[in-house]
């Protein structure tokens, strides 16, 4: 029932991880620069600003009532106790302006055994089977990108997953073409893994970092 903090090396973030055990609740990440907090209906507008107008996430053309849908099933998902309150996105949010910012979270992967070899996924290597993956998104505004605030949440989001979660490994993708995503991997210390085939578009890099806590924990 402890506290887990992730405290990046310029200190802009704190990450409070843990208060419900596995289950990552409604919990506020203070700092002197941000919060992490589950999402809103509040947010709605912020959200649509973010990551329909500004970023494009969902592709173009998406309208505050298709977001609408989106970000109030994030928010179910993030209260799905079933589950451990795991998946679903959470806000990046300025404490000073309370300005939305960007989202991360966790989700699943179905990982094929002919994308494992693809992109170096190690372990499981010489079966047939599919594999579950921890996966782990993010997604921040054009205007706060360069001030480490992505990386702090994915440091923080497999900080949570190795201790408390206690998976085996964490995976990240990005589409074809978007380097930055690829560079944020491989700084929080995932190995990258690039599609080979020149024509694929989604996933173009894959990254993976295992858990080597001893014990997970």
């Amino acid at each position: 029932m402890g506290t887990i903090e992730a405290v990046s090396p310029r200190g802009q973030i704190r990450e409070d991880i843990g208060r419900c055990g596995r289950h990552w609740q409604d919990h506020a990440a203070l700092g002197e620069a941000g919060i992490h907090r589950n999402a809103a209906p509040d947010d709605l507008d912020a959200a649509h600003r973010l990551l329909d107008l500004d970023l494009q996430w969902a592709g173009p053309g998406v309208t505050l009532d298709q977001r609408q849908k989106k970000l109030l099933f994030q928010i179910a998902l993030a209260q799905w106790s079933t589950i451990g309150c795991v998946y679903g996105d959470r806000a990046i949010v300025l404490k000073a302006t309370g300005e939305l910012i960007g989202i991360c979270g966790f989700r699943p992967w179905i990982c094929t055994a002919a994308e494992r070899s693809q992109f170096g996924l190690r372990g499981d290597d010489g079966h047939p089977f599919n594999t579950p993956e921890m996966g782990v998104g993010y997604a921040l505004s054009s205007r706060h990108r360069g001030q480490g605030y992505a990386a702090e949440a994915v440091r923080a989001l497999l900080e949570y997953a190795f201790r408390e979660l206690k998976v085996r490994r964490v995976v990240a993708l990005a589409e074809r073409e978007n380097v930055n995503s690829a560079n944020l991997m491989a700084r929080v210390g995932m190995t990258v893994g690039i599609n080979p085939d020149g024509e694929a578009v989604y996933p173009w890099a894959v990254g993976m970092i295992e858990n080597n806590l001893d014990g997970g924990g």
